[in-house]
């Protein structure tokens, strides 16, 4: 269960859940107001500071989206694209990339709020 694996302290308990959040989890998908387009993004930790997706800097939905904006986001596992969890995450900073592998691209970096909403798998096979 997600609940085991997220942590809201601080220091190397939060960056340890962080970690087992990506090992778990390979992508992640959204919209803003509940509507048409769906964003998907691969989760990647590239940094001390934990998850982010990586965007790029044209891309509209950057005028759309602002630091410590709350979204329901669904987290999709790697190994089962059928397992996934919808999380409140808060959107911790969104930083432009001028350099390296990521170059004119923006990191845009994902703090969980909440513990699981719904477990989608657990729904489908309650019905």
């Amino acid at each position: 269960m997600i609940s085991s694996v997220i942590n809201s302290g601080h220091g190397p308990e939060q960056r340890m859940a962080k970690r087992k959040l990506i090992d778990k989890f390979y992508s992640v998908q959204f919209s803003l107001d509940k509507k048409v387009p769906i964003y998907q993004f691969k989760l990647k930790d590239i940094s001390d500071f934990g998850l982010c997706i990586i965007i790029n800097q044209g891309s509209p939905i950057l005028t759309k989206i602002r630091k410590n904006e709350k979204l329901d986001m669904t987290f999709c596992a790697a190994d089962a694209p059928s397992e996934t969890i919808q999380l409140k995450t808060k959107i911790a900073h969104i930083t432009p990339n001028k350099h390296g592998k990521y170059k004119n691209h923006v990191l845009m970096g994902l703090s969980i709020v909440d513990e699981e909403k719904k477990n989608r798998r657990n729904t489908r096979a309650a019905q």
